[in-house]
């Protein structure tokens, strides 16, 4: 049983899964769609055994994370847009669009913050859970919003680099300190930190 947070793309991690698989046949994933609130809970009660998550800046006491890779944020926004004359799209920008608040978002009191601390206010016109509803109202122009790279699976959404300041979210693998028992997430935990993220052929490096 592994945890997926559900701000993560899953384009990214399909390698590390399908050549898991390929290795231990034998063994079978149910993944689970989870919010980051819901992760430490739900690894230390044994529901999940792992969970695909973003790093918090302050790591659980009782967990264990593995560092996967970086991720930038970018404001996605509908093909044709203003932003898309722009190589950065600055915060003071963003502030003047339609804005489409997405609830389950790790960073998202910090981005609040971030906005309070230069004085700027977002105009929320929509917010939401559901990340694929979140990118369908984008898409259909009814806002921007601030997502990471690597989650964007609508194909009519174009993207930015947020600028100023730049803003990034690092990616892992989380399970319980306590012993593992079973062989085959021992197996999983080594594959996990064995991977290479950066080979040629990845999909994460060949995502523009």
């Amino acid at each position: 049983n592994i945890g997926v947070m559900c701000t993560i793309g899953p384009r990214v991690l399909s390698r590390l899964l399908d050549d898991f698989q390929t290795q231990q046949p034998m063994v079978s994933f149910v993944l689970h769609d989870v919010t980051p609130e819901s992760i430490p809970n739900l690894l230390l009660t044994g529901e999940l055994d792992g969970a695909f998550c973003a790093i918090p800046s302050l790591p659980h006491p009782k967990l264990r994370c593995i560092n996967m890779f970086e991720e930038k944020m970018v404001v996605a926004f509908p093909k044709g847009h203003e932003f898309k004359d722009l190589h950065v799209v600055l915060l003071k920008d963003i502030v003047k669009q339609q804005y489409i608040d997405r609830l389950h978002c790790e960073f998202r009191k910090e981005f609040i913050k971030l906005c309070a601390d230069e004085t700027v206010e977002l105009n929320v016109a929509y917010s939401s859970q559901r990340e694929d509803w979140i990118q369908s109202m984008i898409r259909d122009g009814m806002g921007v919003s601030v997502i990471p790279r690597f989650s964007l699976l609508c194909p009519e959404l174009d993207h930015r680099t947020v600028g100023e300041p730049k803003l990034t979210r690092r990616v892992g693998f989380s399970v319980s300190k306590q012993p593992i028992v079973k062989a085959a997430l021992n197996m999983f935990i080594k594959h996990v930190e064995n991977h290479d993220w950066f080979s040629e052929d990845h999909p994460l490096v060949n995502i523009e």
